[in-house]
């Protein structure tokens, strides 16, 4: 009991051209990359997205080494960033605290660090919030 094949006006649906299907998908690409990004956005400034960088530094003497770094995180965020002095073997022969306070997003900030011996490497270690 087979028939003929069943064409698709048999139930009503009417196929979409190609450049109907071309259209819907575009759109729907576009819907799904705008929610990704506002998502991201919103994620993003919920979370304050804390990030630092050492610039760089000079070895000024046996005992000062001068640290630069940037940060950017939150204008209503006050931020402590731990900037560290390294020897030869790692070892830290100096280190401070750097208070960034609530403002301005993007900050670069110029440290000198006193060291207990001759320092090889100066950096900013890590920032969290206050």
């Amino acid at each position: 009991m087979s028939g003929p094949p069943l064409q698709h006006a048999d139930y009503g649906a009417h196929p979409l051209s190609r450049r109907a299907r071309t259209v819907l998908v575009v759109l729907g690409l576009l819907v799904a990359v705008g929610a990704t990004t506002w998502v991201y956005l919103q994620w993003r400034e919920r979370t304050g997205a804390l990030s630092w960088a050492t610039i760089g530094y000079d070895v000024r003497s046996d005992t000062v080494v001068d640290v630069r770094f940037s940060v950017s995180k939150a204008a209503e965020d006050a931020v402590v960033c731990r900037v560290i002095a390294q020897d030869d073997t790692t070892l830290v022969v100096g280190e401070a605290e750097v208070d960034i306070p609530v403002g301005r997003t993007d900050s670069r900030v110029a440290v000198a660090l006193e060291t207990t011996s001759r320092a090889v490497l100066g950096r900013v270690d890590t920032c969290r919030a206050r």
